[in-house]
């Protein structure tokens, strides 16, 4: 739970810490490729719906039908 948390409220931030970091630790550019992708979908997928406090009660039930809409997505828009 803690880790959604940060996700809706510091995305900005962790963003800007990635940016940073792509930066001053390029030889760690080939691992992060392989990452960038899951952790888009869900970023993307916790960040812009802005649940409610409640609505992550049981998280795994909820989440798999908006990342398969992510990857879904991802495969059919290229």
């Amino acid at each position: 739970m803690s880790t959604i948390k940060i996700f809706t409220k510091l995305s900005n931030l962790l963003f800007v810490a990635a940016i940073l970091l792509g930066l001053f630790l390029p030889q760690a550019a080939p691992v992060a490729f392989v990452l960038i992708p899951p952790a888009l979908m869900i970023t993307l997928t916790v960040t812009l719906l802005r649940f409610p406090p409640g609505f992550f009660n049981k998280p795994r039930t909820l989440l798999t039908g908006a990342l398969w809409g992510n990857l879904m997505s991802y495969l059919v828009l290229g």
